[in-house]
């Protein structure tokens, strides 16, 4: 039998279709649509991630909070947001997830009603991250309120714990998480690389989040998706282009190019080379997709690189290296494809040239002679070509890499700048600016890591990414004084405008991009990895496909035609710079502690160290990595004014490091960045890497150090020098930078063409020699020499070089008994305080602060003194130091130094245990020996510093102590030590 055919009335039909429909939207729309609640204090909360869980692409983790609740709640609202995203689940419930690459999704905060997810007893708020590259990171914020009227907030933070890998059931209250870990704080709210977050007023609709696992930049699409142009579409009148895209090396030494994606751009690039070249310089004249290309040269066997189009788009300077030639040169031909013209000679490699609006020439050249300190191969800097092209200067004197400059709306050049440090310390790319006579020179887009975390237990920072993790490359400087690049996060937009809080966003793009180029209207020409040549619109992503040939890949596009000529920025660098070797510049710091490295030991810094990093001009092996490093050359120190400012006279063209010191000498926070100095040039900042949008206080007070003359920093007449090269990356706050200066000391000890009769086996004459030569020398020679004997026994820390520092304070030269009070705070003992109170007294005021800074150390003291500016006021607290230093024992100073050494705070146990190493008697040693002894390990220098005090006060009584430290300490076996801690990593 035939079942029945129901029949319905068509209205009956849409009626019930239109409920489905409102059914369904209201279960979709019914987050938004309910009231959004108490809103949780996000402010409260602290990024977090597993402590067993990586970073970077692909990374993922598992975090949980089990609370109870007393009753089941009446509100309960959750806010959160994960770089890259997250999935969040109650009570095994999955509430939502959100994931995707650009900045919105982390930036953008979720807001969530969960009470209806949660009940009396046991409850757990579950959160899956996961990361697409760069940092890592998970916050959130929670409020509940029960019907009691009782509300209660948790917040991410060390409460939580985190995994690497989870069972099925770890979004369940029960799940067993015993051996699941504290989770680790990545960062606080406002903390970088993140910044602040704002609370939507409104509730999240969940369905309208979305999983987008796909990374711009890196993983391209199958085939570049180009929009098609509309009718009144404006197409360039010129474009001149590359064909053929050339093999890097014609070796298999792929590996000196670590390219970021399927881009022309690179963490690090080895080969003095452009980054792209080609075959054929070809010019589409009109700039259209039916337009033929004109063929305006063919290098055949030979690569032509970097075509760059003169303002009056009549000529094209590019590089190129002949047939059968091994350098690239600058070459210069018309727009017509006639007159070509060579404009450079010599054996070494000239490319990527710009025209600077005077009509000179700046370019990348291996000219500057030296080899870059991680891999040993030939450094690049930037040189500039005269107007007549008859003369070629250097510009900048980077030791390791500068390439790709351009010039940018406002006549400054914009180029890439290879950031590498002390070998491989720190091994990255940035986007940096000089004017066009080398000065102000800037960073203007680059990792900006912020703060660096400092494990204080075992002396090591944490990870922070530093070998080839960050890359930036093609820069294209557009009209409105934006840069657009391409970097690890993708193709980027950045501005350095102070109304600006965002400094970087990545770019829209709706192809791929290989390469970038500004032209004058905005619009930025670009090619893809499969070599098409189009057009893209950097605020929106929206690409036109503009050129592309059967079998031949596209690239190094730029515009031919008329164009703005940027402003001339006048020249402060005298005509005769670089003639010399004493040209000078000079660093004015407004106050060092106004910084992002808050974890830092800051109350030990009292001074500042500048070294420099002098290249290598030969390599030692074939090997393509040579891990050469460079000769430090240490310049010498600074005292800090009152106001943490210091001014100081430098050497001009020389790379230069600044690292924050404590009165021992010895690196409390390093910089890790080369910075340079033109002749004549004073370059300022407002603190020690301070946020970007920092300006100095309107207090009306002039910066103290600038009161006086500045320190002379030039090294001396026979520096300290050592090997600048680091045993692994990072050293930031860790002990690298203070273990190579002094164990890898070039010359540290001299040692002098052994005596007739020398016996082999004899020890030589050893330290207590060296300190009697360098005393002499304070007394004899000439004040260059004396400042490096000085310099030198500071290094040392030896007591017997005090009778020598003392008579150094009468020296007439300013710069000697500056350098003389600062080594009596690493060399200094009782004997010491007496001549430095008188120098508190000197009329030059870094010579006078330096004895207060060492007064203090000796002391444990921490007493008012000024001496800048005012003579009256300097006196009278040298009259207070003095009056309070007579009414004080050194039994009552020591017996309060003990007190100290005992404080639950660990940089007032430091301080103390290296005062009593100076100033101590039998009653220090015990204590200091007690110190040792107990299970306090809060702080590892701390501990340092009381066994080198021990040593110094040459107690008998704790060599039993020390061999015991010695073999817990001593690893017996052949085995990485947990998180390589003896490189000043934490785990």
């Amino acid at each position: 039998m035939r079942a029945a055919r129901l029949m319905f009335p068509a209205a009956v039909l849409l009626t019930a279709m239109a409920a489905a429909v409102l059914q369904q939207a209201s279960r979709a729309g019914a987050q938004a649509a309910r009231p959004p609640g108490k809103a949780p204090d996000l402010a409260k909360a602290l990024w977090v991630w597993a402590p067993d869980s990586t970073v970077g692409a692909g990374a993922v983790c598992f975090l949980r909070r089990k609370f109870d609740l007393a009753s089941a709640p009446v509100e309960a609202t959750v806010v959160l947001t994960a770089d890259n995203g997250y999935e969040l689940y109650v009570n095994n419930k999955r509430i939502a997830g959100e994931l995707g690459y650009d900045r919105q999704s982390w930036a953008s905060v979720e807001r969530f009603r969960i009470e209806s997810h949660l009940h009396e007893g046991a409850n757990v708020l579950a959160i899956r991250g996961e990361c697409l590259g760069g940092s890592a990171g998970v916050v959130a914020a929670m409020y509940i309120r029960t019907a009691d009227g009782k509300g209660q907030t948790l917040v991410t933070d060390g409460k939580w714990l985190g995994s690497a890998k989870s069972a099925t059931t770890w979004t369940q209250p029960d799940h067993d998480d015993s051996l699941w870990k504290p989770a680790k704080v990545m960062a606080k709210i406002g903390g970088q690389p993140w910044g602040m977050l704002s609370v939507p007023s409104r509730l999240t609709d969940p369905k309208k989040l979305t999983i987008n696992r796909g990374i711009p930049g890196r993983r391209a699409p199958a085939k570049a998706q180009f929009t098609e142009p509309p009718d009144d579409f404006q197409w360039p009148g010129g474009v001149v282009f590359l064909a053929g895209r050339a093999p890097v090396h014609s070796t298999r030494a792929q590996t000196t190019k670590f390219l970021i994606g399927r881009t022309e751009s690179s963490f690090e690039y080895d080969t003095p080379a452009p980054s792209v070249s080609g075959y054929q310089l070809y010019a589409l004249t009109p700039a259209e997709p039916d337009a033929k290309p004109r063929l305006l040269l063919d290098a055949k066997a030979g690569l032509i690189a970097s075509p760059i189009c003169s303002y009056d788009g009549r000529e094209i300077v590019f590089a190129m290296a002949p047939a059968g030639e091994k350098f690239f040169k600058l070459y210069r031909i018309g727009a017509d494809g006639s007159s070509l013209q060579r404009l450079t000679e010599g054996p070494w490699q000239d490319y990527d040239p710009a025209i600077l609006p005077d009509g000179r020439i700046v370019f990348a050249s291996s000219r500057i002679g030296s080899r870059e300190e991680y891999h040993g191969n030939p450094a690049r800097s930037l040189f500039v070509l005269s107007a007549d092209r008859k003369t070629i200067r250097p510009l900048t004197y980077h030791i390791v890499a500068d390439s790709q400059p351009r010039v940018m709306s406002d006549g400054r050049i914009a180029f890439v700048r290879q950031d590498n440090f002390m070998e491989r310390a720190k091994v990255e790319t940035l986007i940096h600016a000089v004017h066009p006579d080398g000065t102000a020179g800037q960073t203007l887009v680059g990792p900006d890591r912020g703060a660096i975390r400092y494990d204080r237990p075992t002396g090591a920072e944490h990870p922070a990414r530093w070998l080839r993790n960050y890359g930036f490359g093609s820069p294209a400087p557009l009209p409105d004084g934006r840069i657009a690049c391409l970097s690890n996060y993708g193709p980027v937009l950045t501005t350095i405008l102070l109304r600006d809080q965002v400094r970087r966003q990545r770019m829209p793009s709706e192809v791929p991009l290989f390469d970038i180029s500004p032209m004058p209207d905005g619009r930025l020409l670009c090619s893809t990895p499969r070599g098409v040549l189009g057009i893209v619109e950097p605020d929106t992503g929206k690409a036109v496909m503009l050129h592309q040939m059967q079998g031949q890949a596209l690239h190094s596009a730029a515009y031919l035609g008329r164009r703005p000529r940027p402003p001339v920025i006048a020249n402060m660098v005298s005509a005769q710079a670089g003639r010399t070797h004493d040209d000078s510049g000079f660093l004015l710091c407004q106050d060092i502690f106004n910084t992002q490295q808050v974890a830092g030991d800051w109350r030990r810094v009292k001074a500042v160290r500048v070294i420099q990093g002098k290249p290598l001009t030969l390599r030692s092996a074939r090997h393509q990595y040579d891990h050469i490093g460079t000769e430090g050359v240490e310049l010498g120190t600074a005292p800090l004014a009152p106001d943490g400012s210091f001014y100081v006279r430098v050497p001009a063209d020389r790379a230069l490091a600044i690292q924050a010191i404590d009165a021992e000498g010895r690196p409390v926070v390093n910089e890790m960045s080369w910075i340079y100095v033109r002749p004549g040039e004073t370059r300022s900042c407002i603190g020690c890497h301070n946020p970007r949008q920092s300006a100095p206080q309107l207090n009306g007070r002039m910066v103290l150090a600038a009161k006086a003359p500045p320190v002379d920093l030039r090294g001396g007449d026979q520096p300290l020098r050592f090997r600048a090269n680091n045993a692994a990356n990072g050293g930031v706050l860790n002990l690298q930078f203070d273990r190579f200066r002094e164990v890898a000391g070039i010359d540290l000890h001299r040692q002098g063409a052994f005596p007739r009769g020398f016996v082999p086996t004899a020890l030589p004459p050893g330290r207590p020699a060296e300190v009697t030569r360098l005393g002499k020398t304070i007394e004899v020679g000439r004040p260059a020499e004396a400042i490096s004997a000085i310099d030198r026994l500071a290094t040392f820390r030896d007591r017997a070089a005090v009778p020598a520092l003392i008579k150094a304070l009468g020296h007439e030269q300013a710069g000697v008994r500056r350098a003389a009070a600062m080594a009596l705070g690493s060399c200094g003992n009782r004997g010491a305080a007496a001549a430095l109170l008188k120098a508190l007294r000197d009329e030059s005021p870094p010579v006078a602060q330096a004895a207060h800074v060492a007064l203090e150390h000796l002391t444990g003291q921490t007493r008012a003194f000024n001496p800048y500016g005012d003579r009256d006021r300097q006196l009278k607290q040298a009259a207070a130091w003095q009056a309070w230093l007579d009414g004080n024992s050194w039994d009552s100073i020591e017996k309060d130094l003990i007190a100290r050494l005992a404080s639950d705070d660990p940089i007032t146990s430091h301080l103390a245990a290296e005062a009593m190493g100076h100033v101590g008697g039998a009653s220090a040693k015990a204590a200091l020996r007690k110190y040792l002894e107990s299970s306090r390990k809060d702080s590892l220098v701390a501990r340092l510093a009381a066994i080198r005090a021990l040593g110094h006060l040459r107690d008998e009584s704790a060599v039993p102590l020390l061999a015991k430290i010695l073999e817990t300490n001593t690893v017996k076996r052949r085995t990485r030590a947990k998180g390589s801690h003896e490189f000043g990593w934490a785990a």
